[in-house]
């Protein structure tokens, strides 16, 4: 971004930088929309354990947040 030069008078045209030749290509949008996702380093573990899928269903919502518990209730006003 630093090396970005603005200049009055001229109208901004999008360009495809992500290939080399600087073509489009749907298989690579395909991939930058990807990019920025994050996975949960413990997800792999719960869903490969030996627990009922109801105990593993569970794990996940407890570790994202969304069981709700007393303190999640009181937050959305229940």
């Amino acid at each position: 971004m630093q090396s970005t030069v603005l200049s009055l008078g001229i109208r901004d045209s999008p360009r495809w930088r992500m290939t080399e030749n600087g073509v489009f290509s749907v298989s690579m949008a395909y991939r930058m929309f990807f990019m920025a996702s994050t996975r949960f380093a413990y997800a792999k573990p719960i869903w490969k354990s030996k627990a009922p899928p109801r105990c593993k269903f569970f794990m996940c919502l407890a570790v994202y947040h969304r069981c709700l518990t007393a303190d999640n209730l009181r937050r959305r006003g229940w």
